[in-house]
C-alpha cells in the first residue's frame, strides 16, 4: 500500500472489520487502527485506511455499509 488515507472510523472492531472484508472483497486494500488511549489503555475507535488511489471507489462502498 503507498499512501494511506482515513475514509471510516467504527466504533466496534466488528464493524471495522466487516467494512474491511467488504473492501477487499471489491479488491481494495485497507489497514484498520486501533485508535487505543496508550496511557488508560482502553480501547478507543477503529479507522480505516485504503490506498490513495482507491479512496473514491472506497468511500462508495463506505456509504453503502452506512445504510446497511
Amino acid at each position: 500500500m503507498d499512501n494511506k488515507v482515513f475514509v471510516y472510523t467504527a466504533k466496534q472492531e466488528h464493524s471495522a472489520i466487516l467494512l474491511r472484508d467488504q473492501l477487499t472483497d471489491a479488491g481494495i486494500e485497507s489497514v484498520i487502527l486501533d485508535q487505543k488511549d496508550v496511557v488508560s489503555g482502553i480501547v478507543g475507535q477503529f479507522e480505516i485506511h485504503v490506498d490513495d488511489k482507491k479512496v473514491e471507489a472506497a468511500k462508495q462502498i463506505v456509504e453503502a455499509f452506512d445504510h446497511e
